[in-house]
């Protein structure tokens, strides 16, 4: 039976709901919002015991976030697990709760076992502002639709804003919290000091794109586990919660998380030589059309040239057809030649002789390879890699 309390930190009156019993685990809301939709997906981890702590100016906890640091909102974590003398503990940060789960990793190790970052920003911003209809909002309280409506930008375009309708959120609070971030150089938090991470992020999110997360695994290595879910954005929590809780579990069991835990939809078919016929035929006769029909409407790609580490993403139909004209633009006779492929339940891996002519008169040949993201029976992301010759 869930246990709630308010806890004393400082200046800071936190409220705190305990629920079930195993693994303990810290969930924190995104910014602005209440630990509700957080308890309700804790019912899908059977073994785990779920402490929910609601920041400062959300439900019934206090305090001041007028010159509040990301630090501040930190170290009201640590008061309340030692408050509860739990620990140490996984934390999981939704949205902007993954850096407070960050920063707490940091300030406090000793407390943290891993952290878990779902819809992980802060390095990779959306490619425009919050809208001032939802910045602009009154103090009340609103439900998810309703931020929705004012322009929050938490959904996938395959998402009914119905399924927030349990997600509480006081839109000035929303933006105070993110102000204690603005506070902080991002480097005092971004990599969690030494904690295991896993992220799980939706393909369709704008707001923290999935970028970061593979930007954050390109720095840190094998620190880091990447989930990637297609059909799912800043809330892919509530979005598709199976396959977030299933990565979740895994990651509190101590196992290797699959990163390909995907919802299950009609259509998945085992994969072979076949697909990679298929896959590749369009794209070795310049065919933009035929490469996108092969695609979902919200594909992402990975290039391997750009001015991040992960190189440049297009993310939708549009972005990755302008990005596919464009190779073939700038390679008009490219030829994409497979030289052997591995196959999961639902990801490809093709390994690729690319030969052709660059406009400038500079001849190709080199080797690369694809890891193809599979929905269903067509492909959500492509995340390319090529060998420099030197």
């Amino acid at each position: 039976m869930a246990q709630t309390q308010i806890v004393d930190v400082g200046a800071a009156r936190l409220e705190c709901t305990v629920n079930g019993s195993g693994d303990p685990l810290v969930v924190l809301a995104n910014a602005g919002c209440s630990t509700g939709y957080l308890e309700r997906f804790g019912e899908r981890l059977p073994r785990t015991q779920i402490i929910a702590i609601n920041m400062r100016g959300v439900g019934a906890s206090r305090g001041p976030l007028d010159n509040a640091t990301l630090h501040d909102l930190a170290s009201d974590v640590a008061g309340v697990l030692e408050a509860l003398q739990c620990g140490p503990v996984h934390i999981l940060g939704h949205a902007f709760g993954n850096r407070i789960a960050r920063c707490l990793a940091a300030d406090h190790p000793a407390m943290v076992r891993g952290v878990i970052l779902v819809a992980a920003g802060g390095l990779i911003g959306p490619s425009t502002p919050l809208g001032s209809s939802f910045r602009d909002a009154p103090p009340a309280k609103l439900t998810g639709p309703e931020c929705v409506a004012l322009g929050a930008r938490w959904l996938s375009p395959a998402s009914d804003p119905s399924i927030l309708t349990s997600v509480e959120c006081w839109p000035q609070v929303h933006i105070a919290h993110l102000a204690t971030s603005q506070r902080v150089p991002r480097d005092e938090w971004w990599t969690g000091g030494n904690a295991p991470l896993l992220v799980i992020q939706g393909l369709d999110d704008i707001v923290a794109p999935p970028a970061n997360g593979h930007a954050l695994r390109d720095q840190l290595g094998e620190r880091v586990q990447v989930v990637d879910i297609p059909r799912a954005g800043h809330f892919v929590i509530v979005e598709q919660p199976d396959p977030v809780a299933a990565a979740v579990n895994d990651f509190i069991g101590g196992r290797r998380v699959n990163p390909h835990h995907r919802p299950q939809q009609a259509g998945m078919t085992n994969n072979d030589d076949d697909f990679v016929e298929k896959f590749l035929a369009p794209w070795n006769r310049h065919d933009v059309d035929g490469a996108l029909s092969l695609m979902t409407d919200d594909c992402v790609w990975e290039i391997t040239r750009g001015t991040e580490p992960h190189g440049t993403l297009y993310s939708g139909r549009r972005e990755v057809r302008t990005a596919i004209d464009d190779a073939f633009k700038a390679v008009p006779n490219i030829h994409y030649q497979p030289l052997r492929s591995h196959y999961g339940k639902d990801h490809v891996v093709v390994e690729l002789l690319v030969t052709g002519t660059r406009v400038d008169g500079e001849e190709l040949r080199f080797h690369a390879c694809d890891i193809l993201t599979l929905a269903g029976d067509k492909i959500a992301g492509k995340r390319s890699y090529r060998k420099v010759l030197e």
